[in-house]
């Protein structure tokens, strides 16, 4: 996710979580509820699926694309689909 004037159309609720010994940055949507976790390797926030004591990075194409979209305002059906597509962070 970059710095774009799309980060600022969401209504950000953000909390620092320790997964497995590691502080984590992440955020929420309260709108759309759309997550993101600041990814320290790659210097950039990246979309996530919540699972119970993990986050799960969701692809490029999902990260990109909601990164650079504004907030729709709220959840979309389609993001679904887009949580299934992550792989195991932590």
């Amino acid at each position: 996710m970059d710095t774009s004037q799309h980060l600022y159309s969401h209504h950000w609720i953000s909390r620092e979580v320790e997964v497995e010994g590691e502080m984590l940055s992440h955020q929420q949507c309260a709108a759309c509820r759309r997550d993101f976790v600041w990814d320290g390797d790659a210097g950039r926030w990246r979309a996530v699926h919540i699972a119970l004591l993990r986050f799960d990075f969701l692809d490029e194409e999902t990260s990109r694309r909601w990164g650079s979209e504004e907030c729709p305002g709220r959840q979309l059906p389609e993001d679904i689909n887009d949580r299934r597509r992550g792989y195991r962070f932590s």
